[in-house]
């Protein structure tokens, strides 16, 4: 089909020539909608500050932005990956934009008023609207209760209860949120959708109850002005602080024993199966047989009971092993099964593999052994963890301050100390390549994750 001349018969059959009528009509459309549109908004801000008030940005850069931190910490941050400079930049400039303050004509003003204010920088009206919506939404900390990878997340108000959970598009974002993190973040309306203004302050969960103990404190303090901008800087400077903090490898603890779990195996042959059978099946603790192996196993509450030691017959002929999960557990297991077994056996070695070490260092060093592969390691945690948190329930937790978790739920704040935990769990599951699904323990104890 070829093109219609400026001059040419309007194709609407109007008579008028195509540029007094439909080429005037599209014109004006598209003017209303480039005028509409807040696309380049933040960016023909940035670039208009630094035109002009390029010296005191920087100066709000170093004495506001960065100001707590010392020179050490700058340096780590300084050190981070690219990824993790870009969105430095853009939390910055968004607390700027959002919340900063500049000297201007003789006094202090806010950034958005003086960008949008008389002399400012030009802008199209939905650019204004923008930047003004930018200003006027202040950034809250959210706690993310469902994540879309690749679509958005909904999030939940952890300052203000009674508002409604949320869904906002974010599709950069939503790819490495994990369920039960936690977001300081700025909620744009676009019309037909939510979205973030682009800042995401990723807060560890397990700085929950001092960041929002932090955010209350600055509510109820009727000395502190402006505080919007206040709980952003308190909320930027904790963010900046974690960074510059290197994060040590996790720890999975054991609860009997409150040590990092290591997987120790003590080797051991047989002298004489038919004189171990029988001292074993004479322990009123031990179960099983030699075609199965044998566990010693301690009874709980509730009539529950959990192992102690696992006996396990080695592929090898005339050979056993004795698998416990920490330090202290095997040298005391190892002691108990050497009294009981006597000159029944002789123990060969003691094998220790630290599961998190060998996922950390998983292309770093080839394996040993099968046994010391990455995805052993990561089966047996989630082949631990899956006895472990049968009778978790019912074992008494120094969080909850001696109480099991069912009994904690009888009471409001026992149920909401529940809640919290296994939230923690599913956080830092969300995190691993074989996450632990922790459904059965909600619906064991009646909880709602909402709650």
């Amino acid at each position: 089909m070829s093109k219609v001349g400026r001059n040419d018969p309007c194709p609407c059959g109007s008579g008028r020539k195509y540029k007094q009528c439909c080429l005037k009509k599209e014109r004006i459309t598209q003017h209303k909608a480039a005028d509409a549109s807040s696309d380049g908004a933040v960016m023909r801000a940035l670039d208009w500050l630094n035109r002009k008030h390029q010296h005191a940005v920087k100066r709000w850069i170093d004495e506001v932005w960065l100001g707590d931190l010392s020179a050490a910490e700058y340096e780590e941050i300084q050190k981070t990956e690219p990824e993790m400079q870009q969105m430095l930049k853009s939390n910055m400039f968004d607390c700027l934009l959002a919340d900063g303050r500049l000297r201007h004509n003789g006094k202090e003003q806010f950034v958005m008023d003086i960008v949008l204010g008389v002399g400012g920088a030009l802008m199209t009206s939905g650019q204004r609207q923008y930047l003004q919506q930018l200003r006027d939404r202040p950034l809250r900390l959210y706690e993310i209760r469902e994540v879309h990878a690749g679509e958005g997340v909904l999030l939940h108000d952890l300052m203000n209860e009674d508002i409604a959970d949320v869904w906002v598009r974010e599709r950069s974002g939503s790819q490495y949120a994990d369920q039960w993190g936690m977001w300081a973040a700025r909620i744009i309306d676009c019309g037909d959708h939510l979205e973030l203004s682009g800042a995401i302050f990723d807060i560890p969960r397990d700085s929950l109850e001092k960041v929002v103990a932090t955010l209350k404190r600055m509510r109820s303090d009727n000395l502190i002005e402006h505080k919007d901008e206040m709980y952003a800087l308190a909320i930027a400077n904790y963010w900046l602080k974690l960074l510059a903090t290197p994060l040590p490898m996790p720890n999975i603890i054991d609860a009997a024993t409150g040590e990092a779990i290591m997987f120790i195996t003590e080797h051991y042959r047989v002298n004489d199966w038919a004189a171990l059978t029988a001292r074993l099946a004479s322990e009123s603790d031990v179960e099983g047989d030699k075609m199965q192996g044998w566990n010693r196993m301690q009874p709980l509450k509730n009539e529950t009971v959990r192992s102690l030691v696992a006996i396990n017959i080695s592929d090898k002929k005339d050979r056993l092993e004795l698998f416990t999960r920490s330090i202290t557990a095997a040298d005391t297991q190892k002691a108990w099964f050497t009294c009981v077994a006597a000159d029944a056996v002789s123990h060969l070695t003691r094998e220790i593999s630290d599961p998190m070490a060998l996922m950390q260092n998983r292309d770093k060093t080839p394996p040993r052994a099968d046994s010391d592969t990455p995805e052993a390691a990561q089966q047996l945690i989630h082949d631990y963890k899956q006895k472990y948190y049968a009778n978790w329930v019912d074992e008494p937790l120094p969080a909850l301050n001696g109480n099991t978790a069912r009994q904690a739920v009888k009471t409001d704040d026992g149920r909401r100390a529940v809640v919290a935990l296994l939230k923690d769990f599913e956080n830092r599951e969300g995190r691993q390549k074989m996450p632990f699904d922790f459904c059965f323990l909600w619906e064991m104890l009646g909880l709602d994750r909402k709650e």
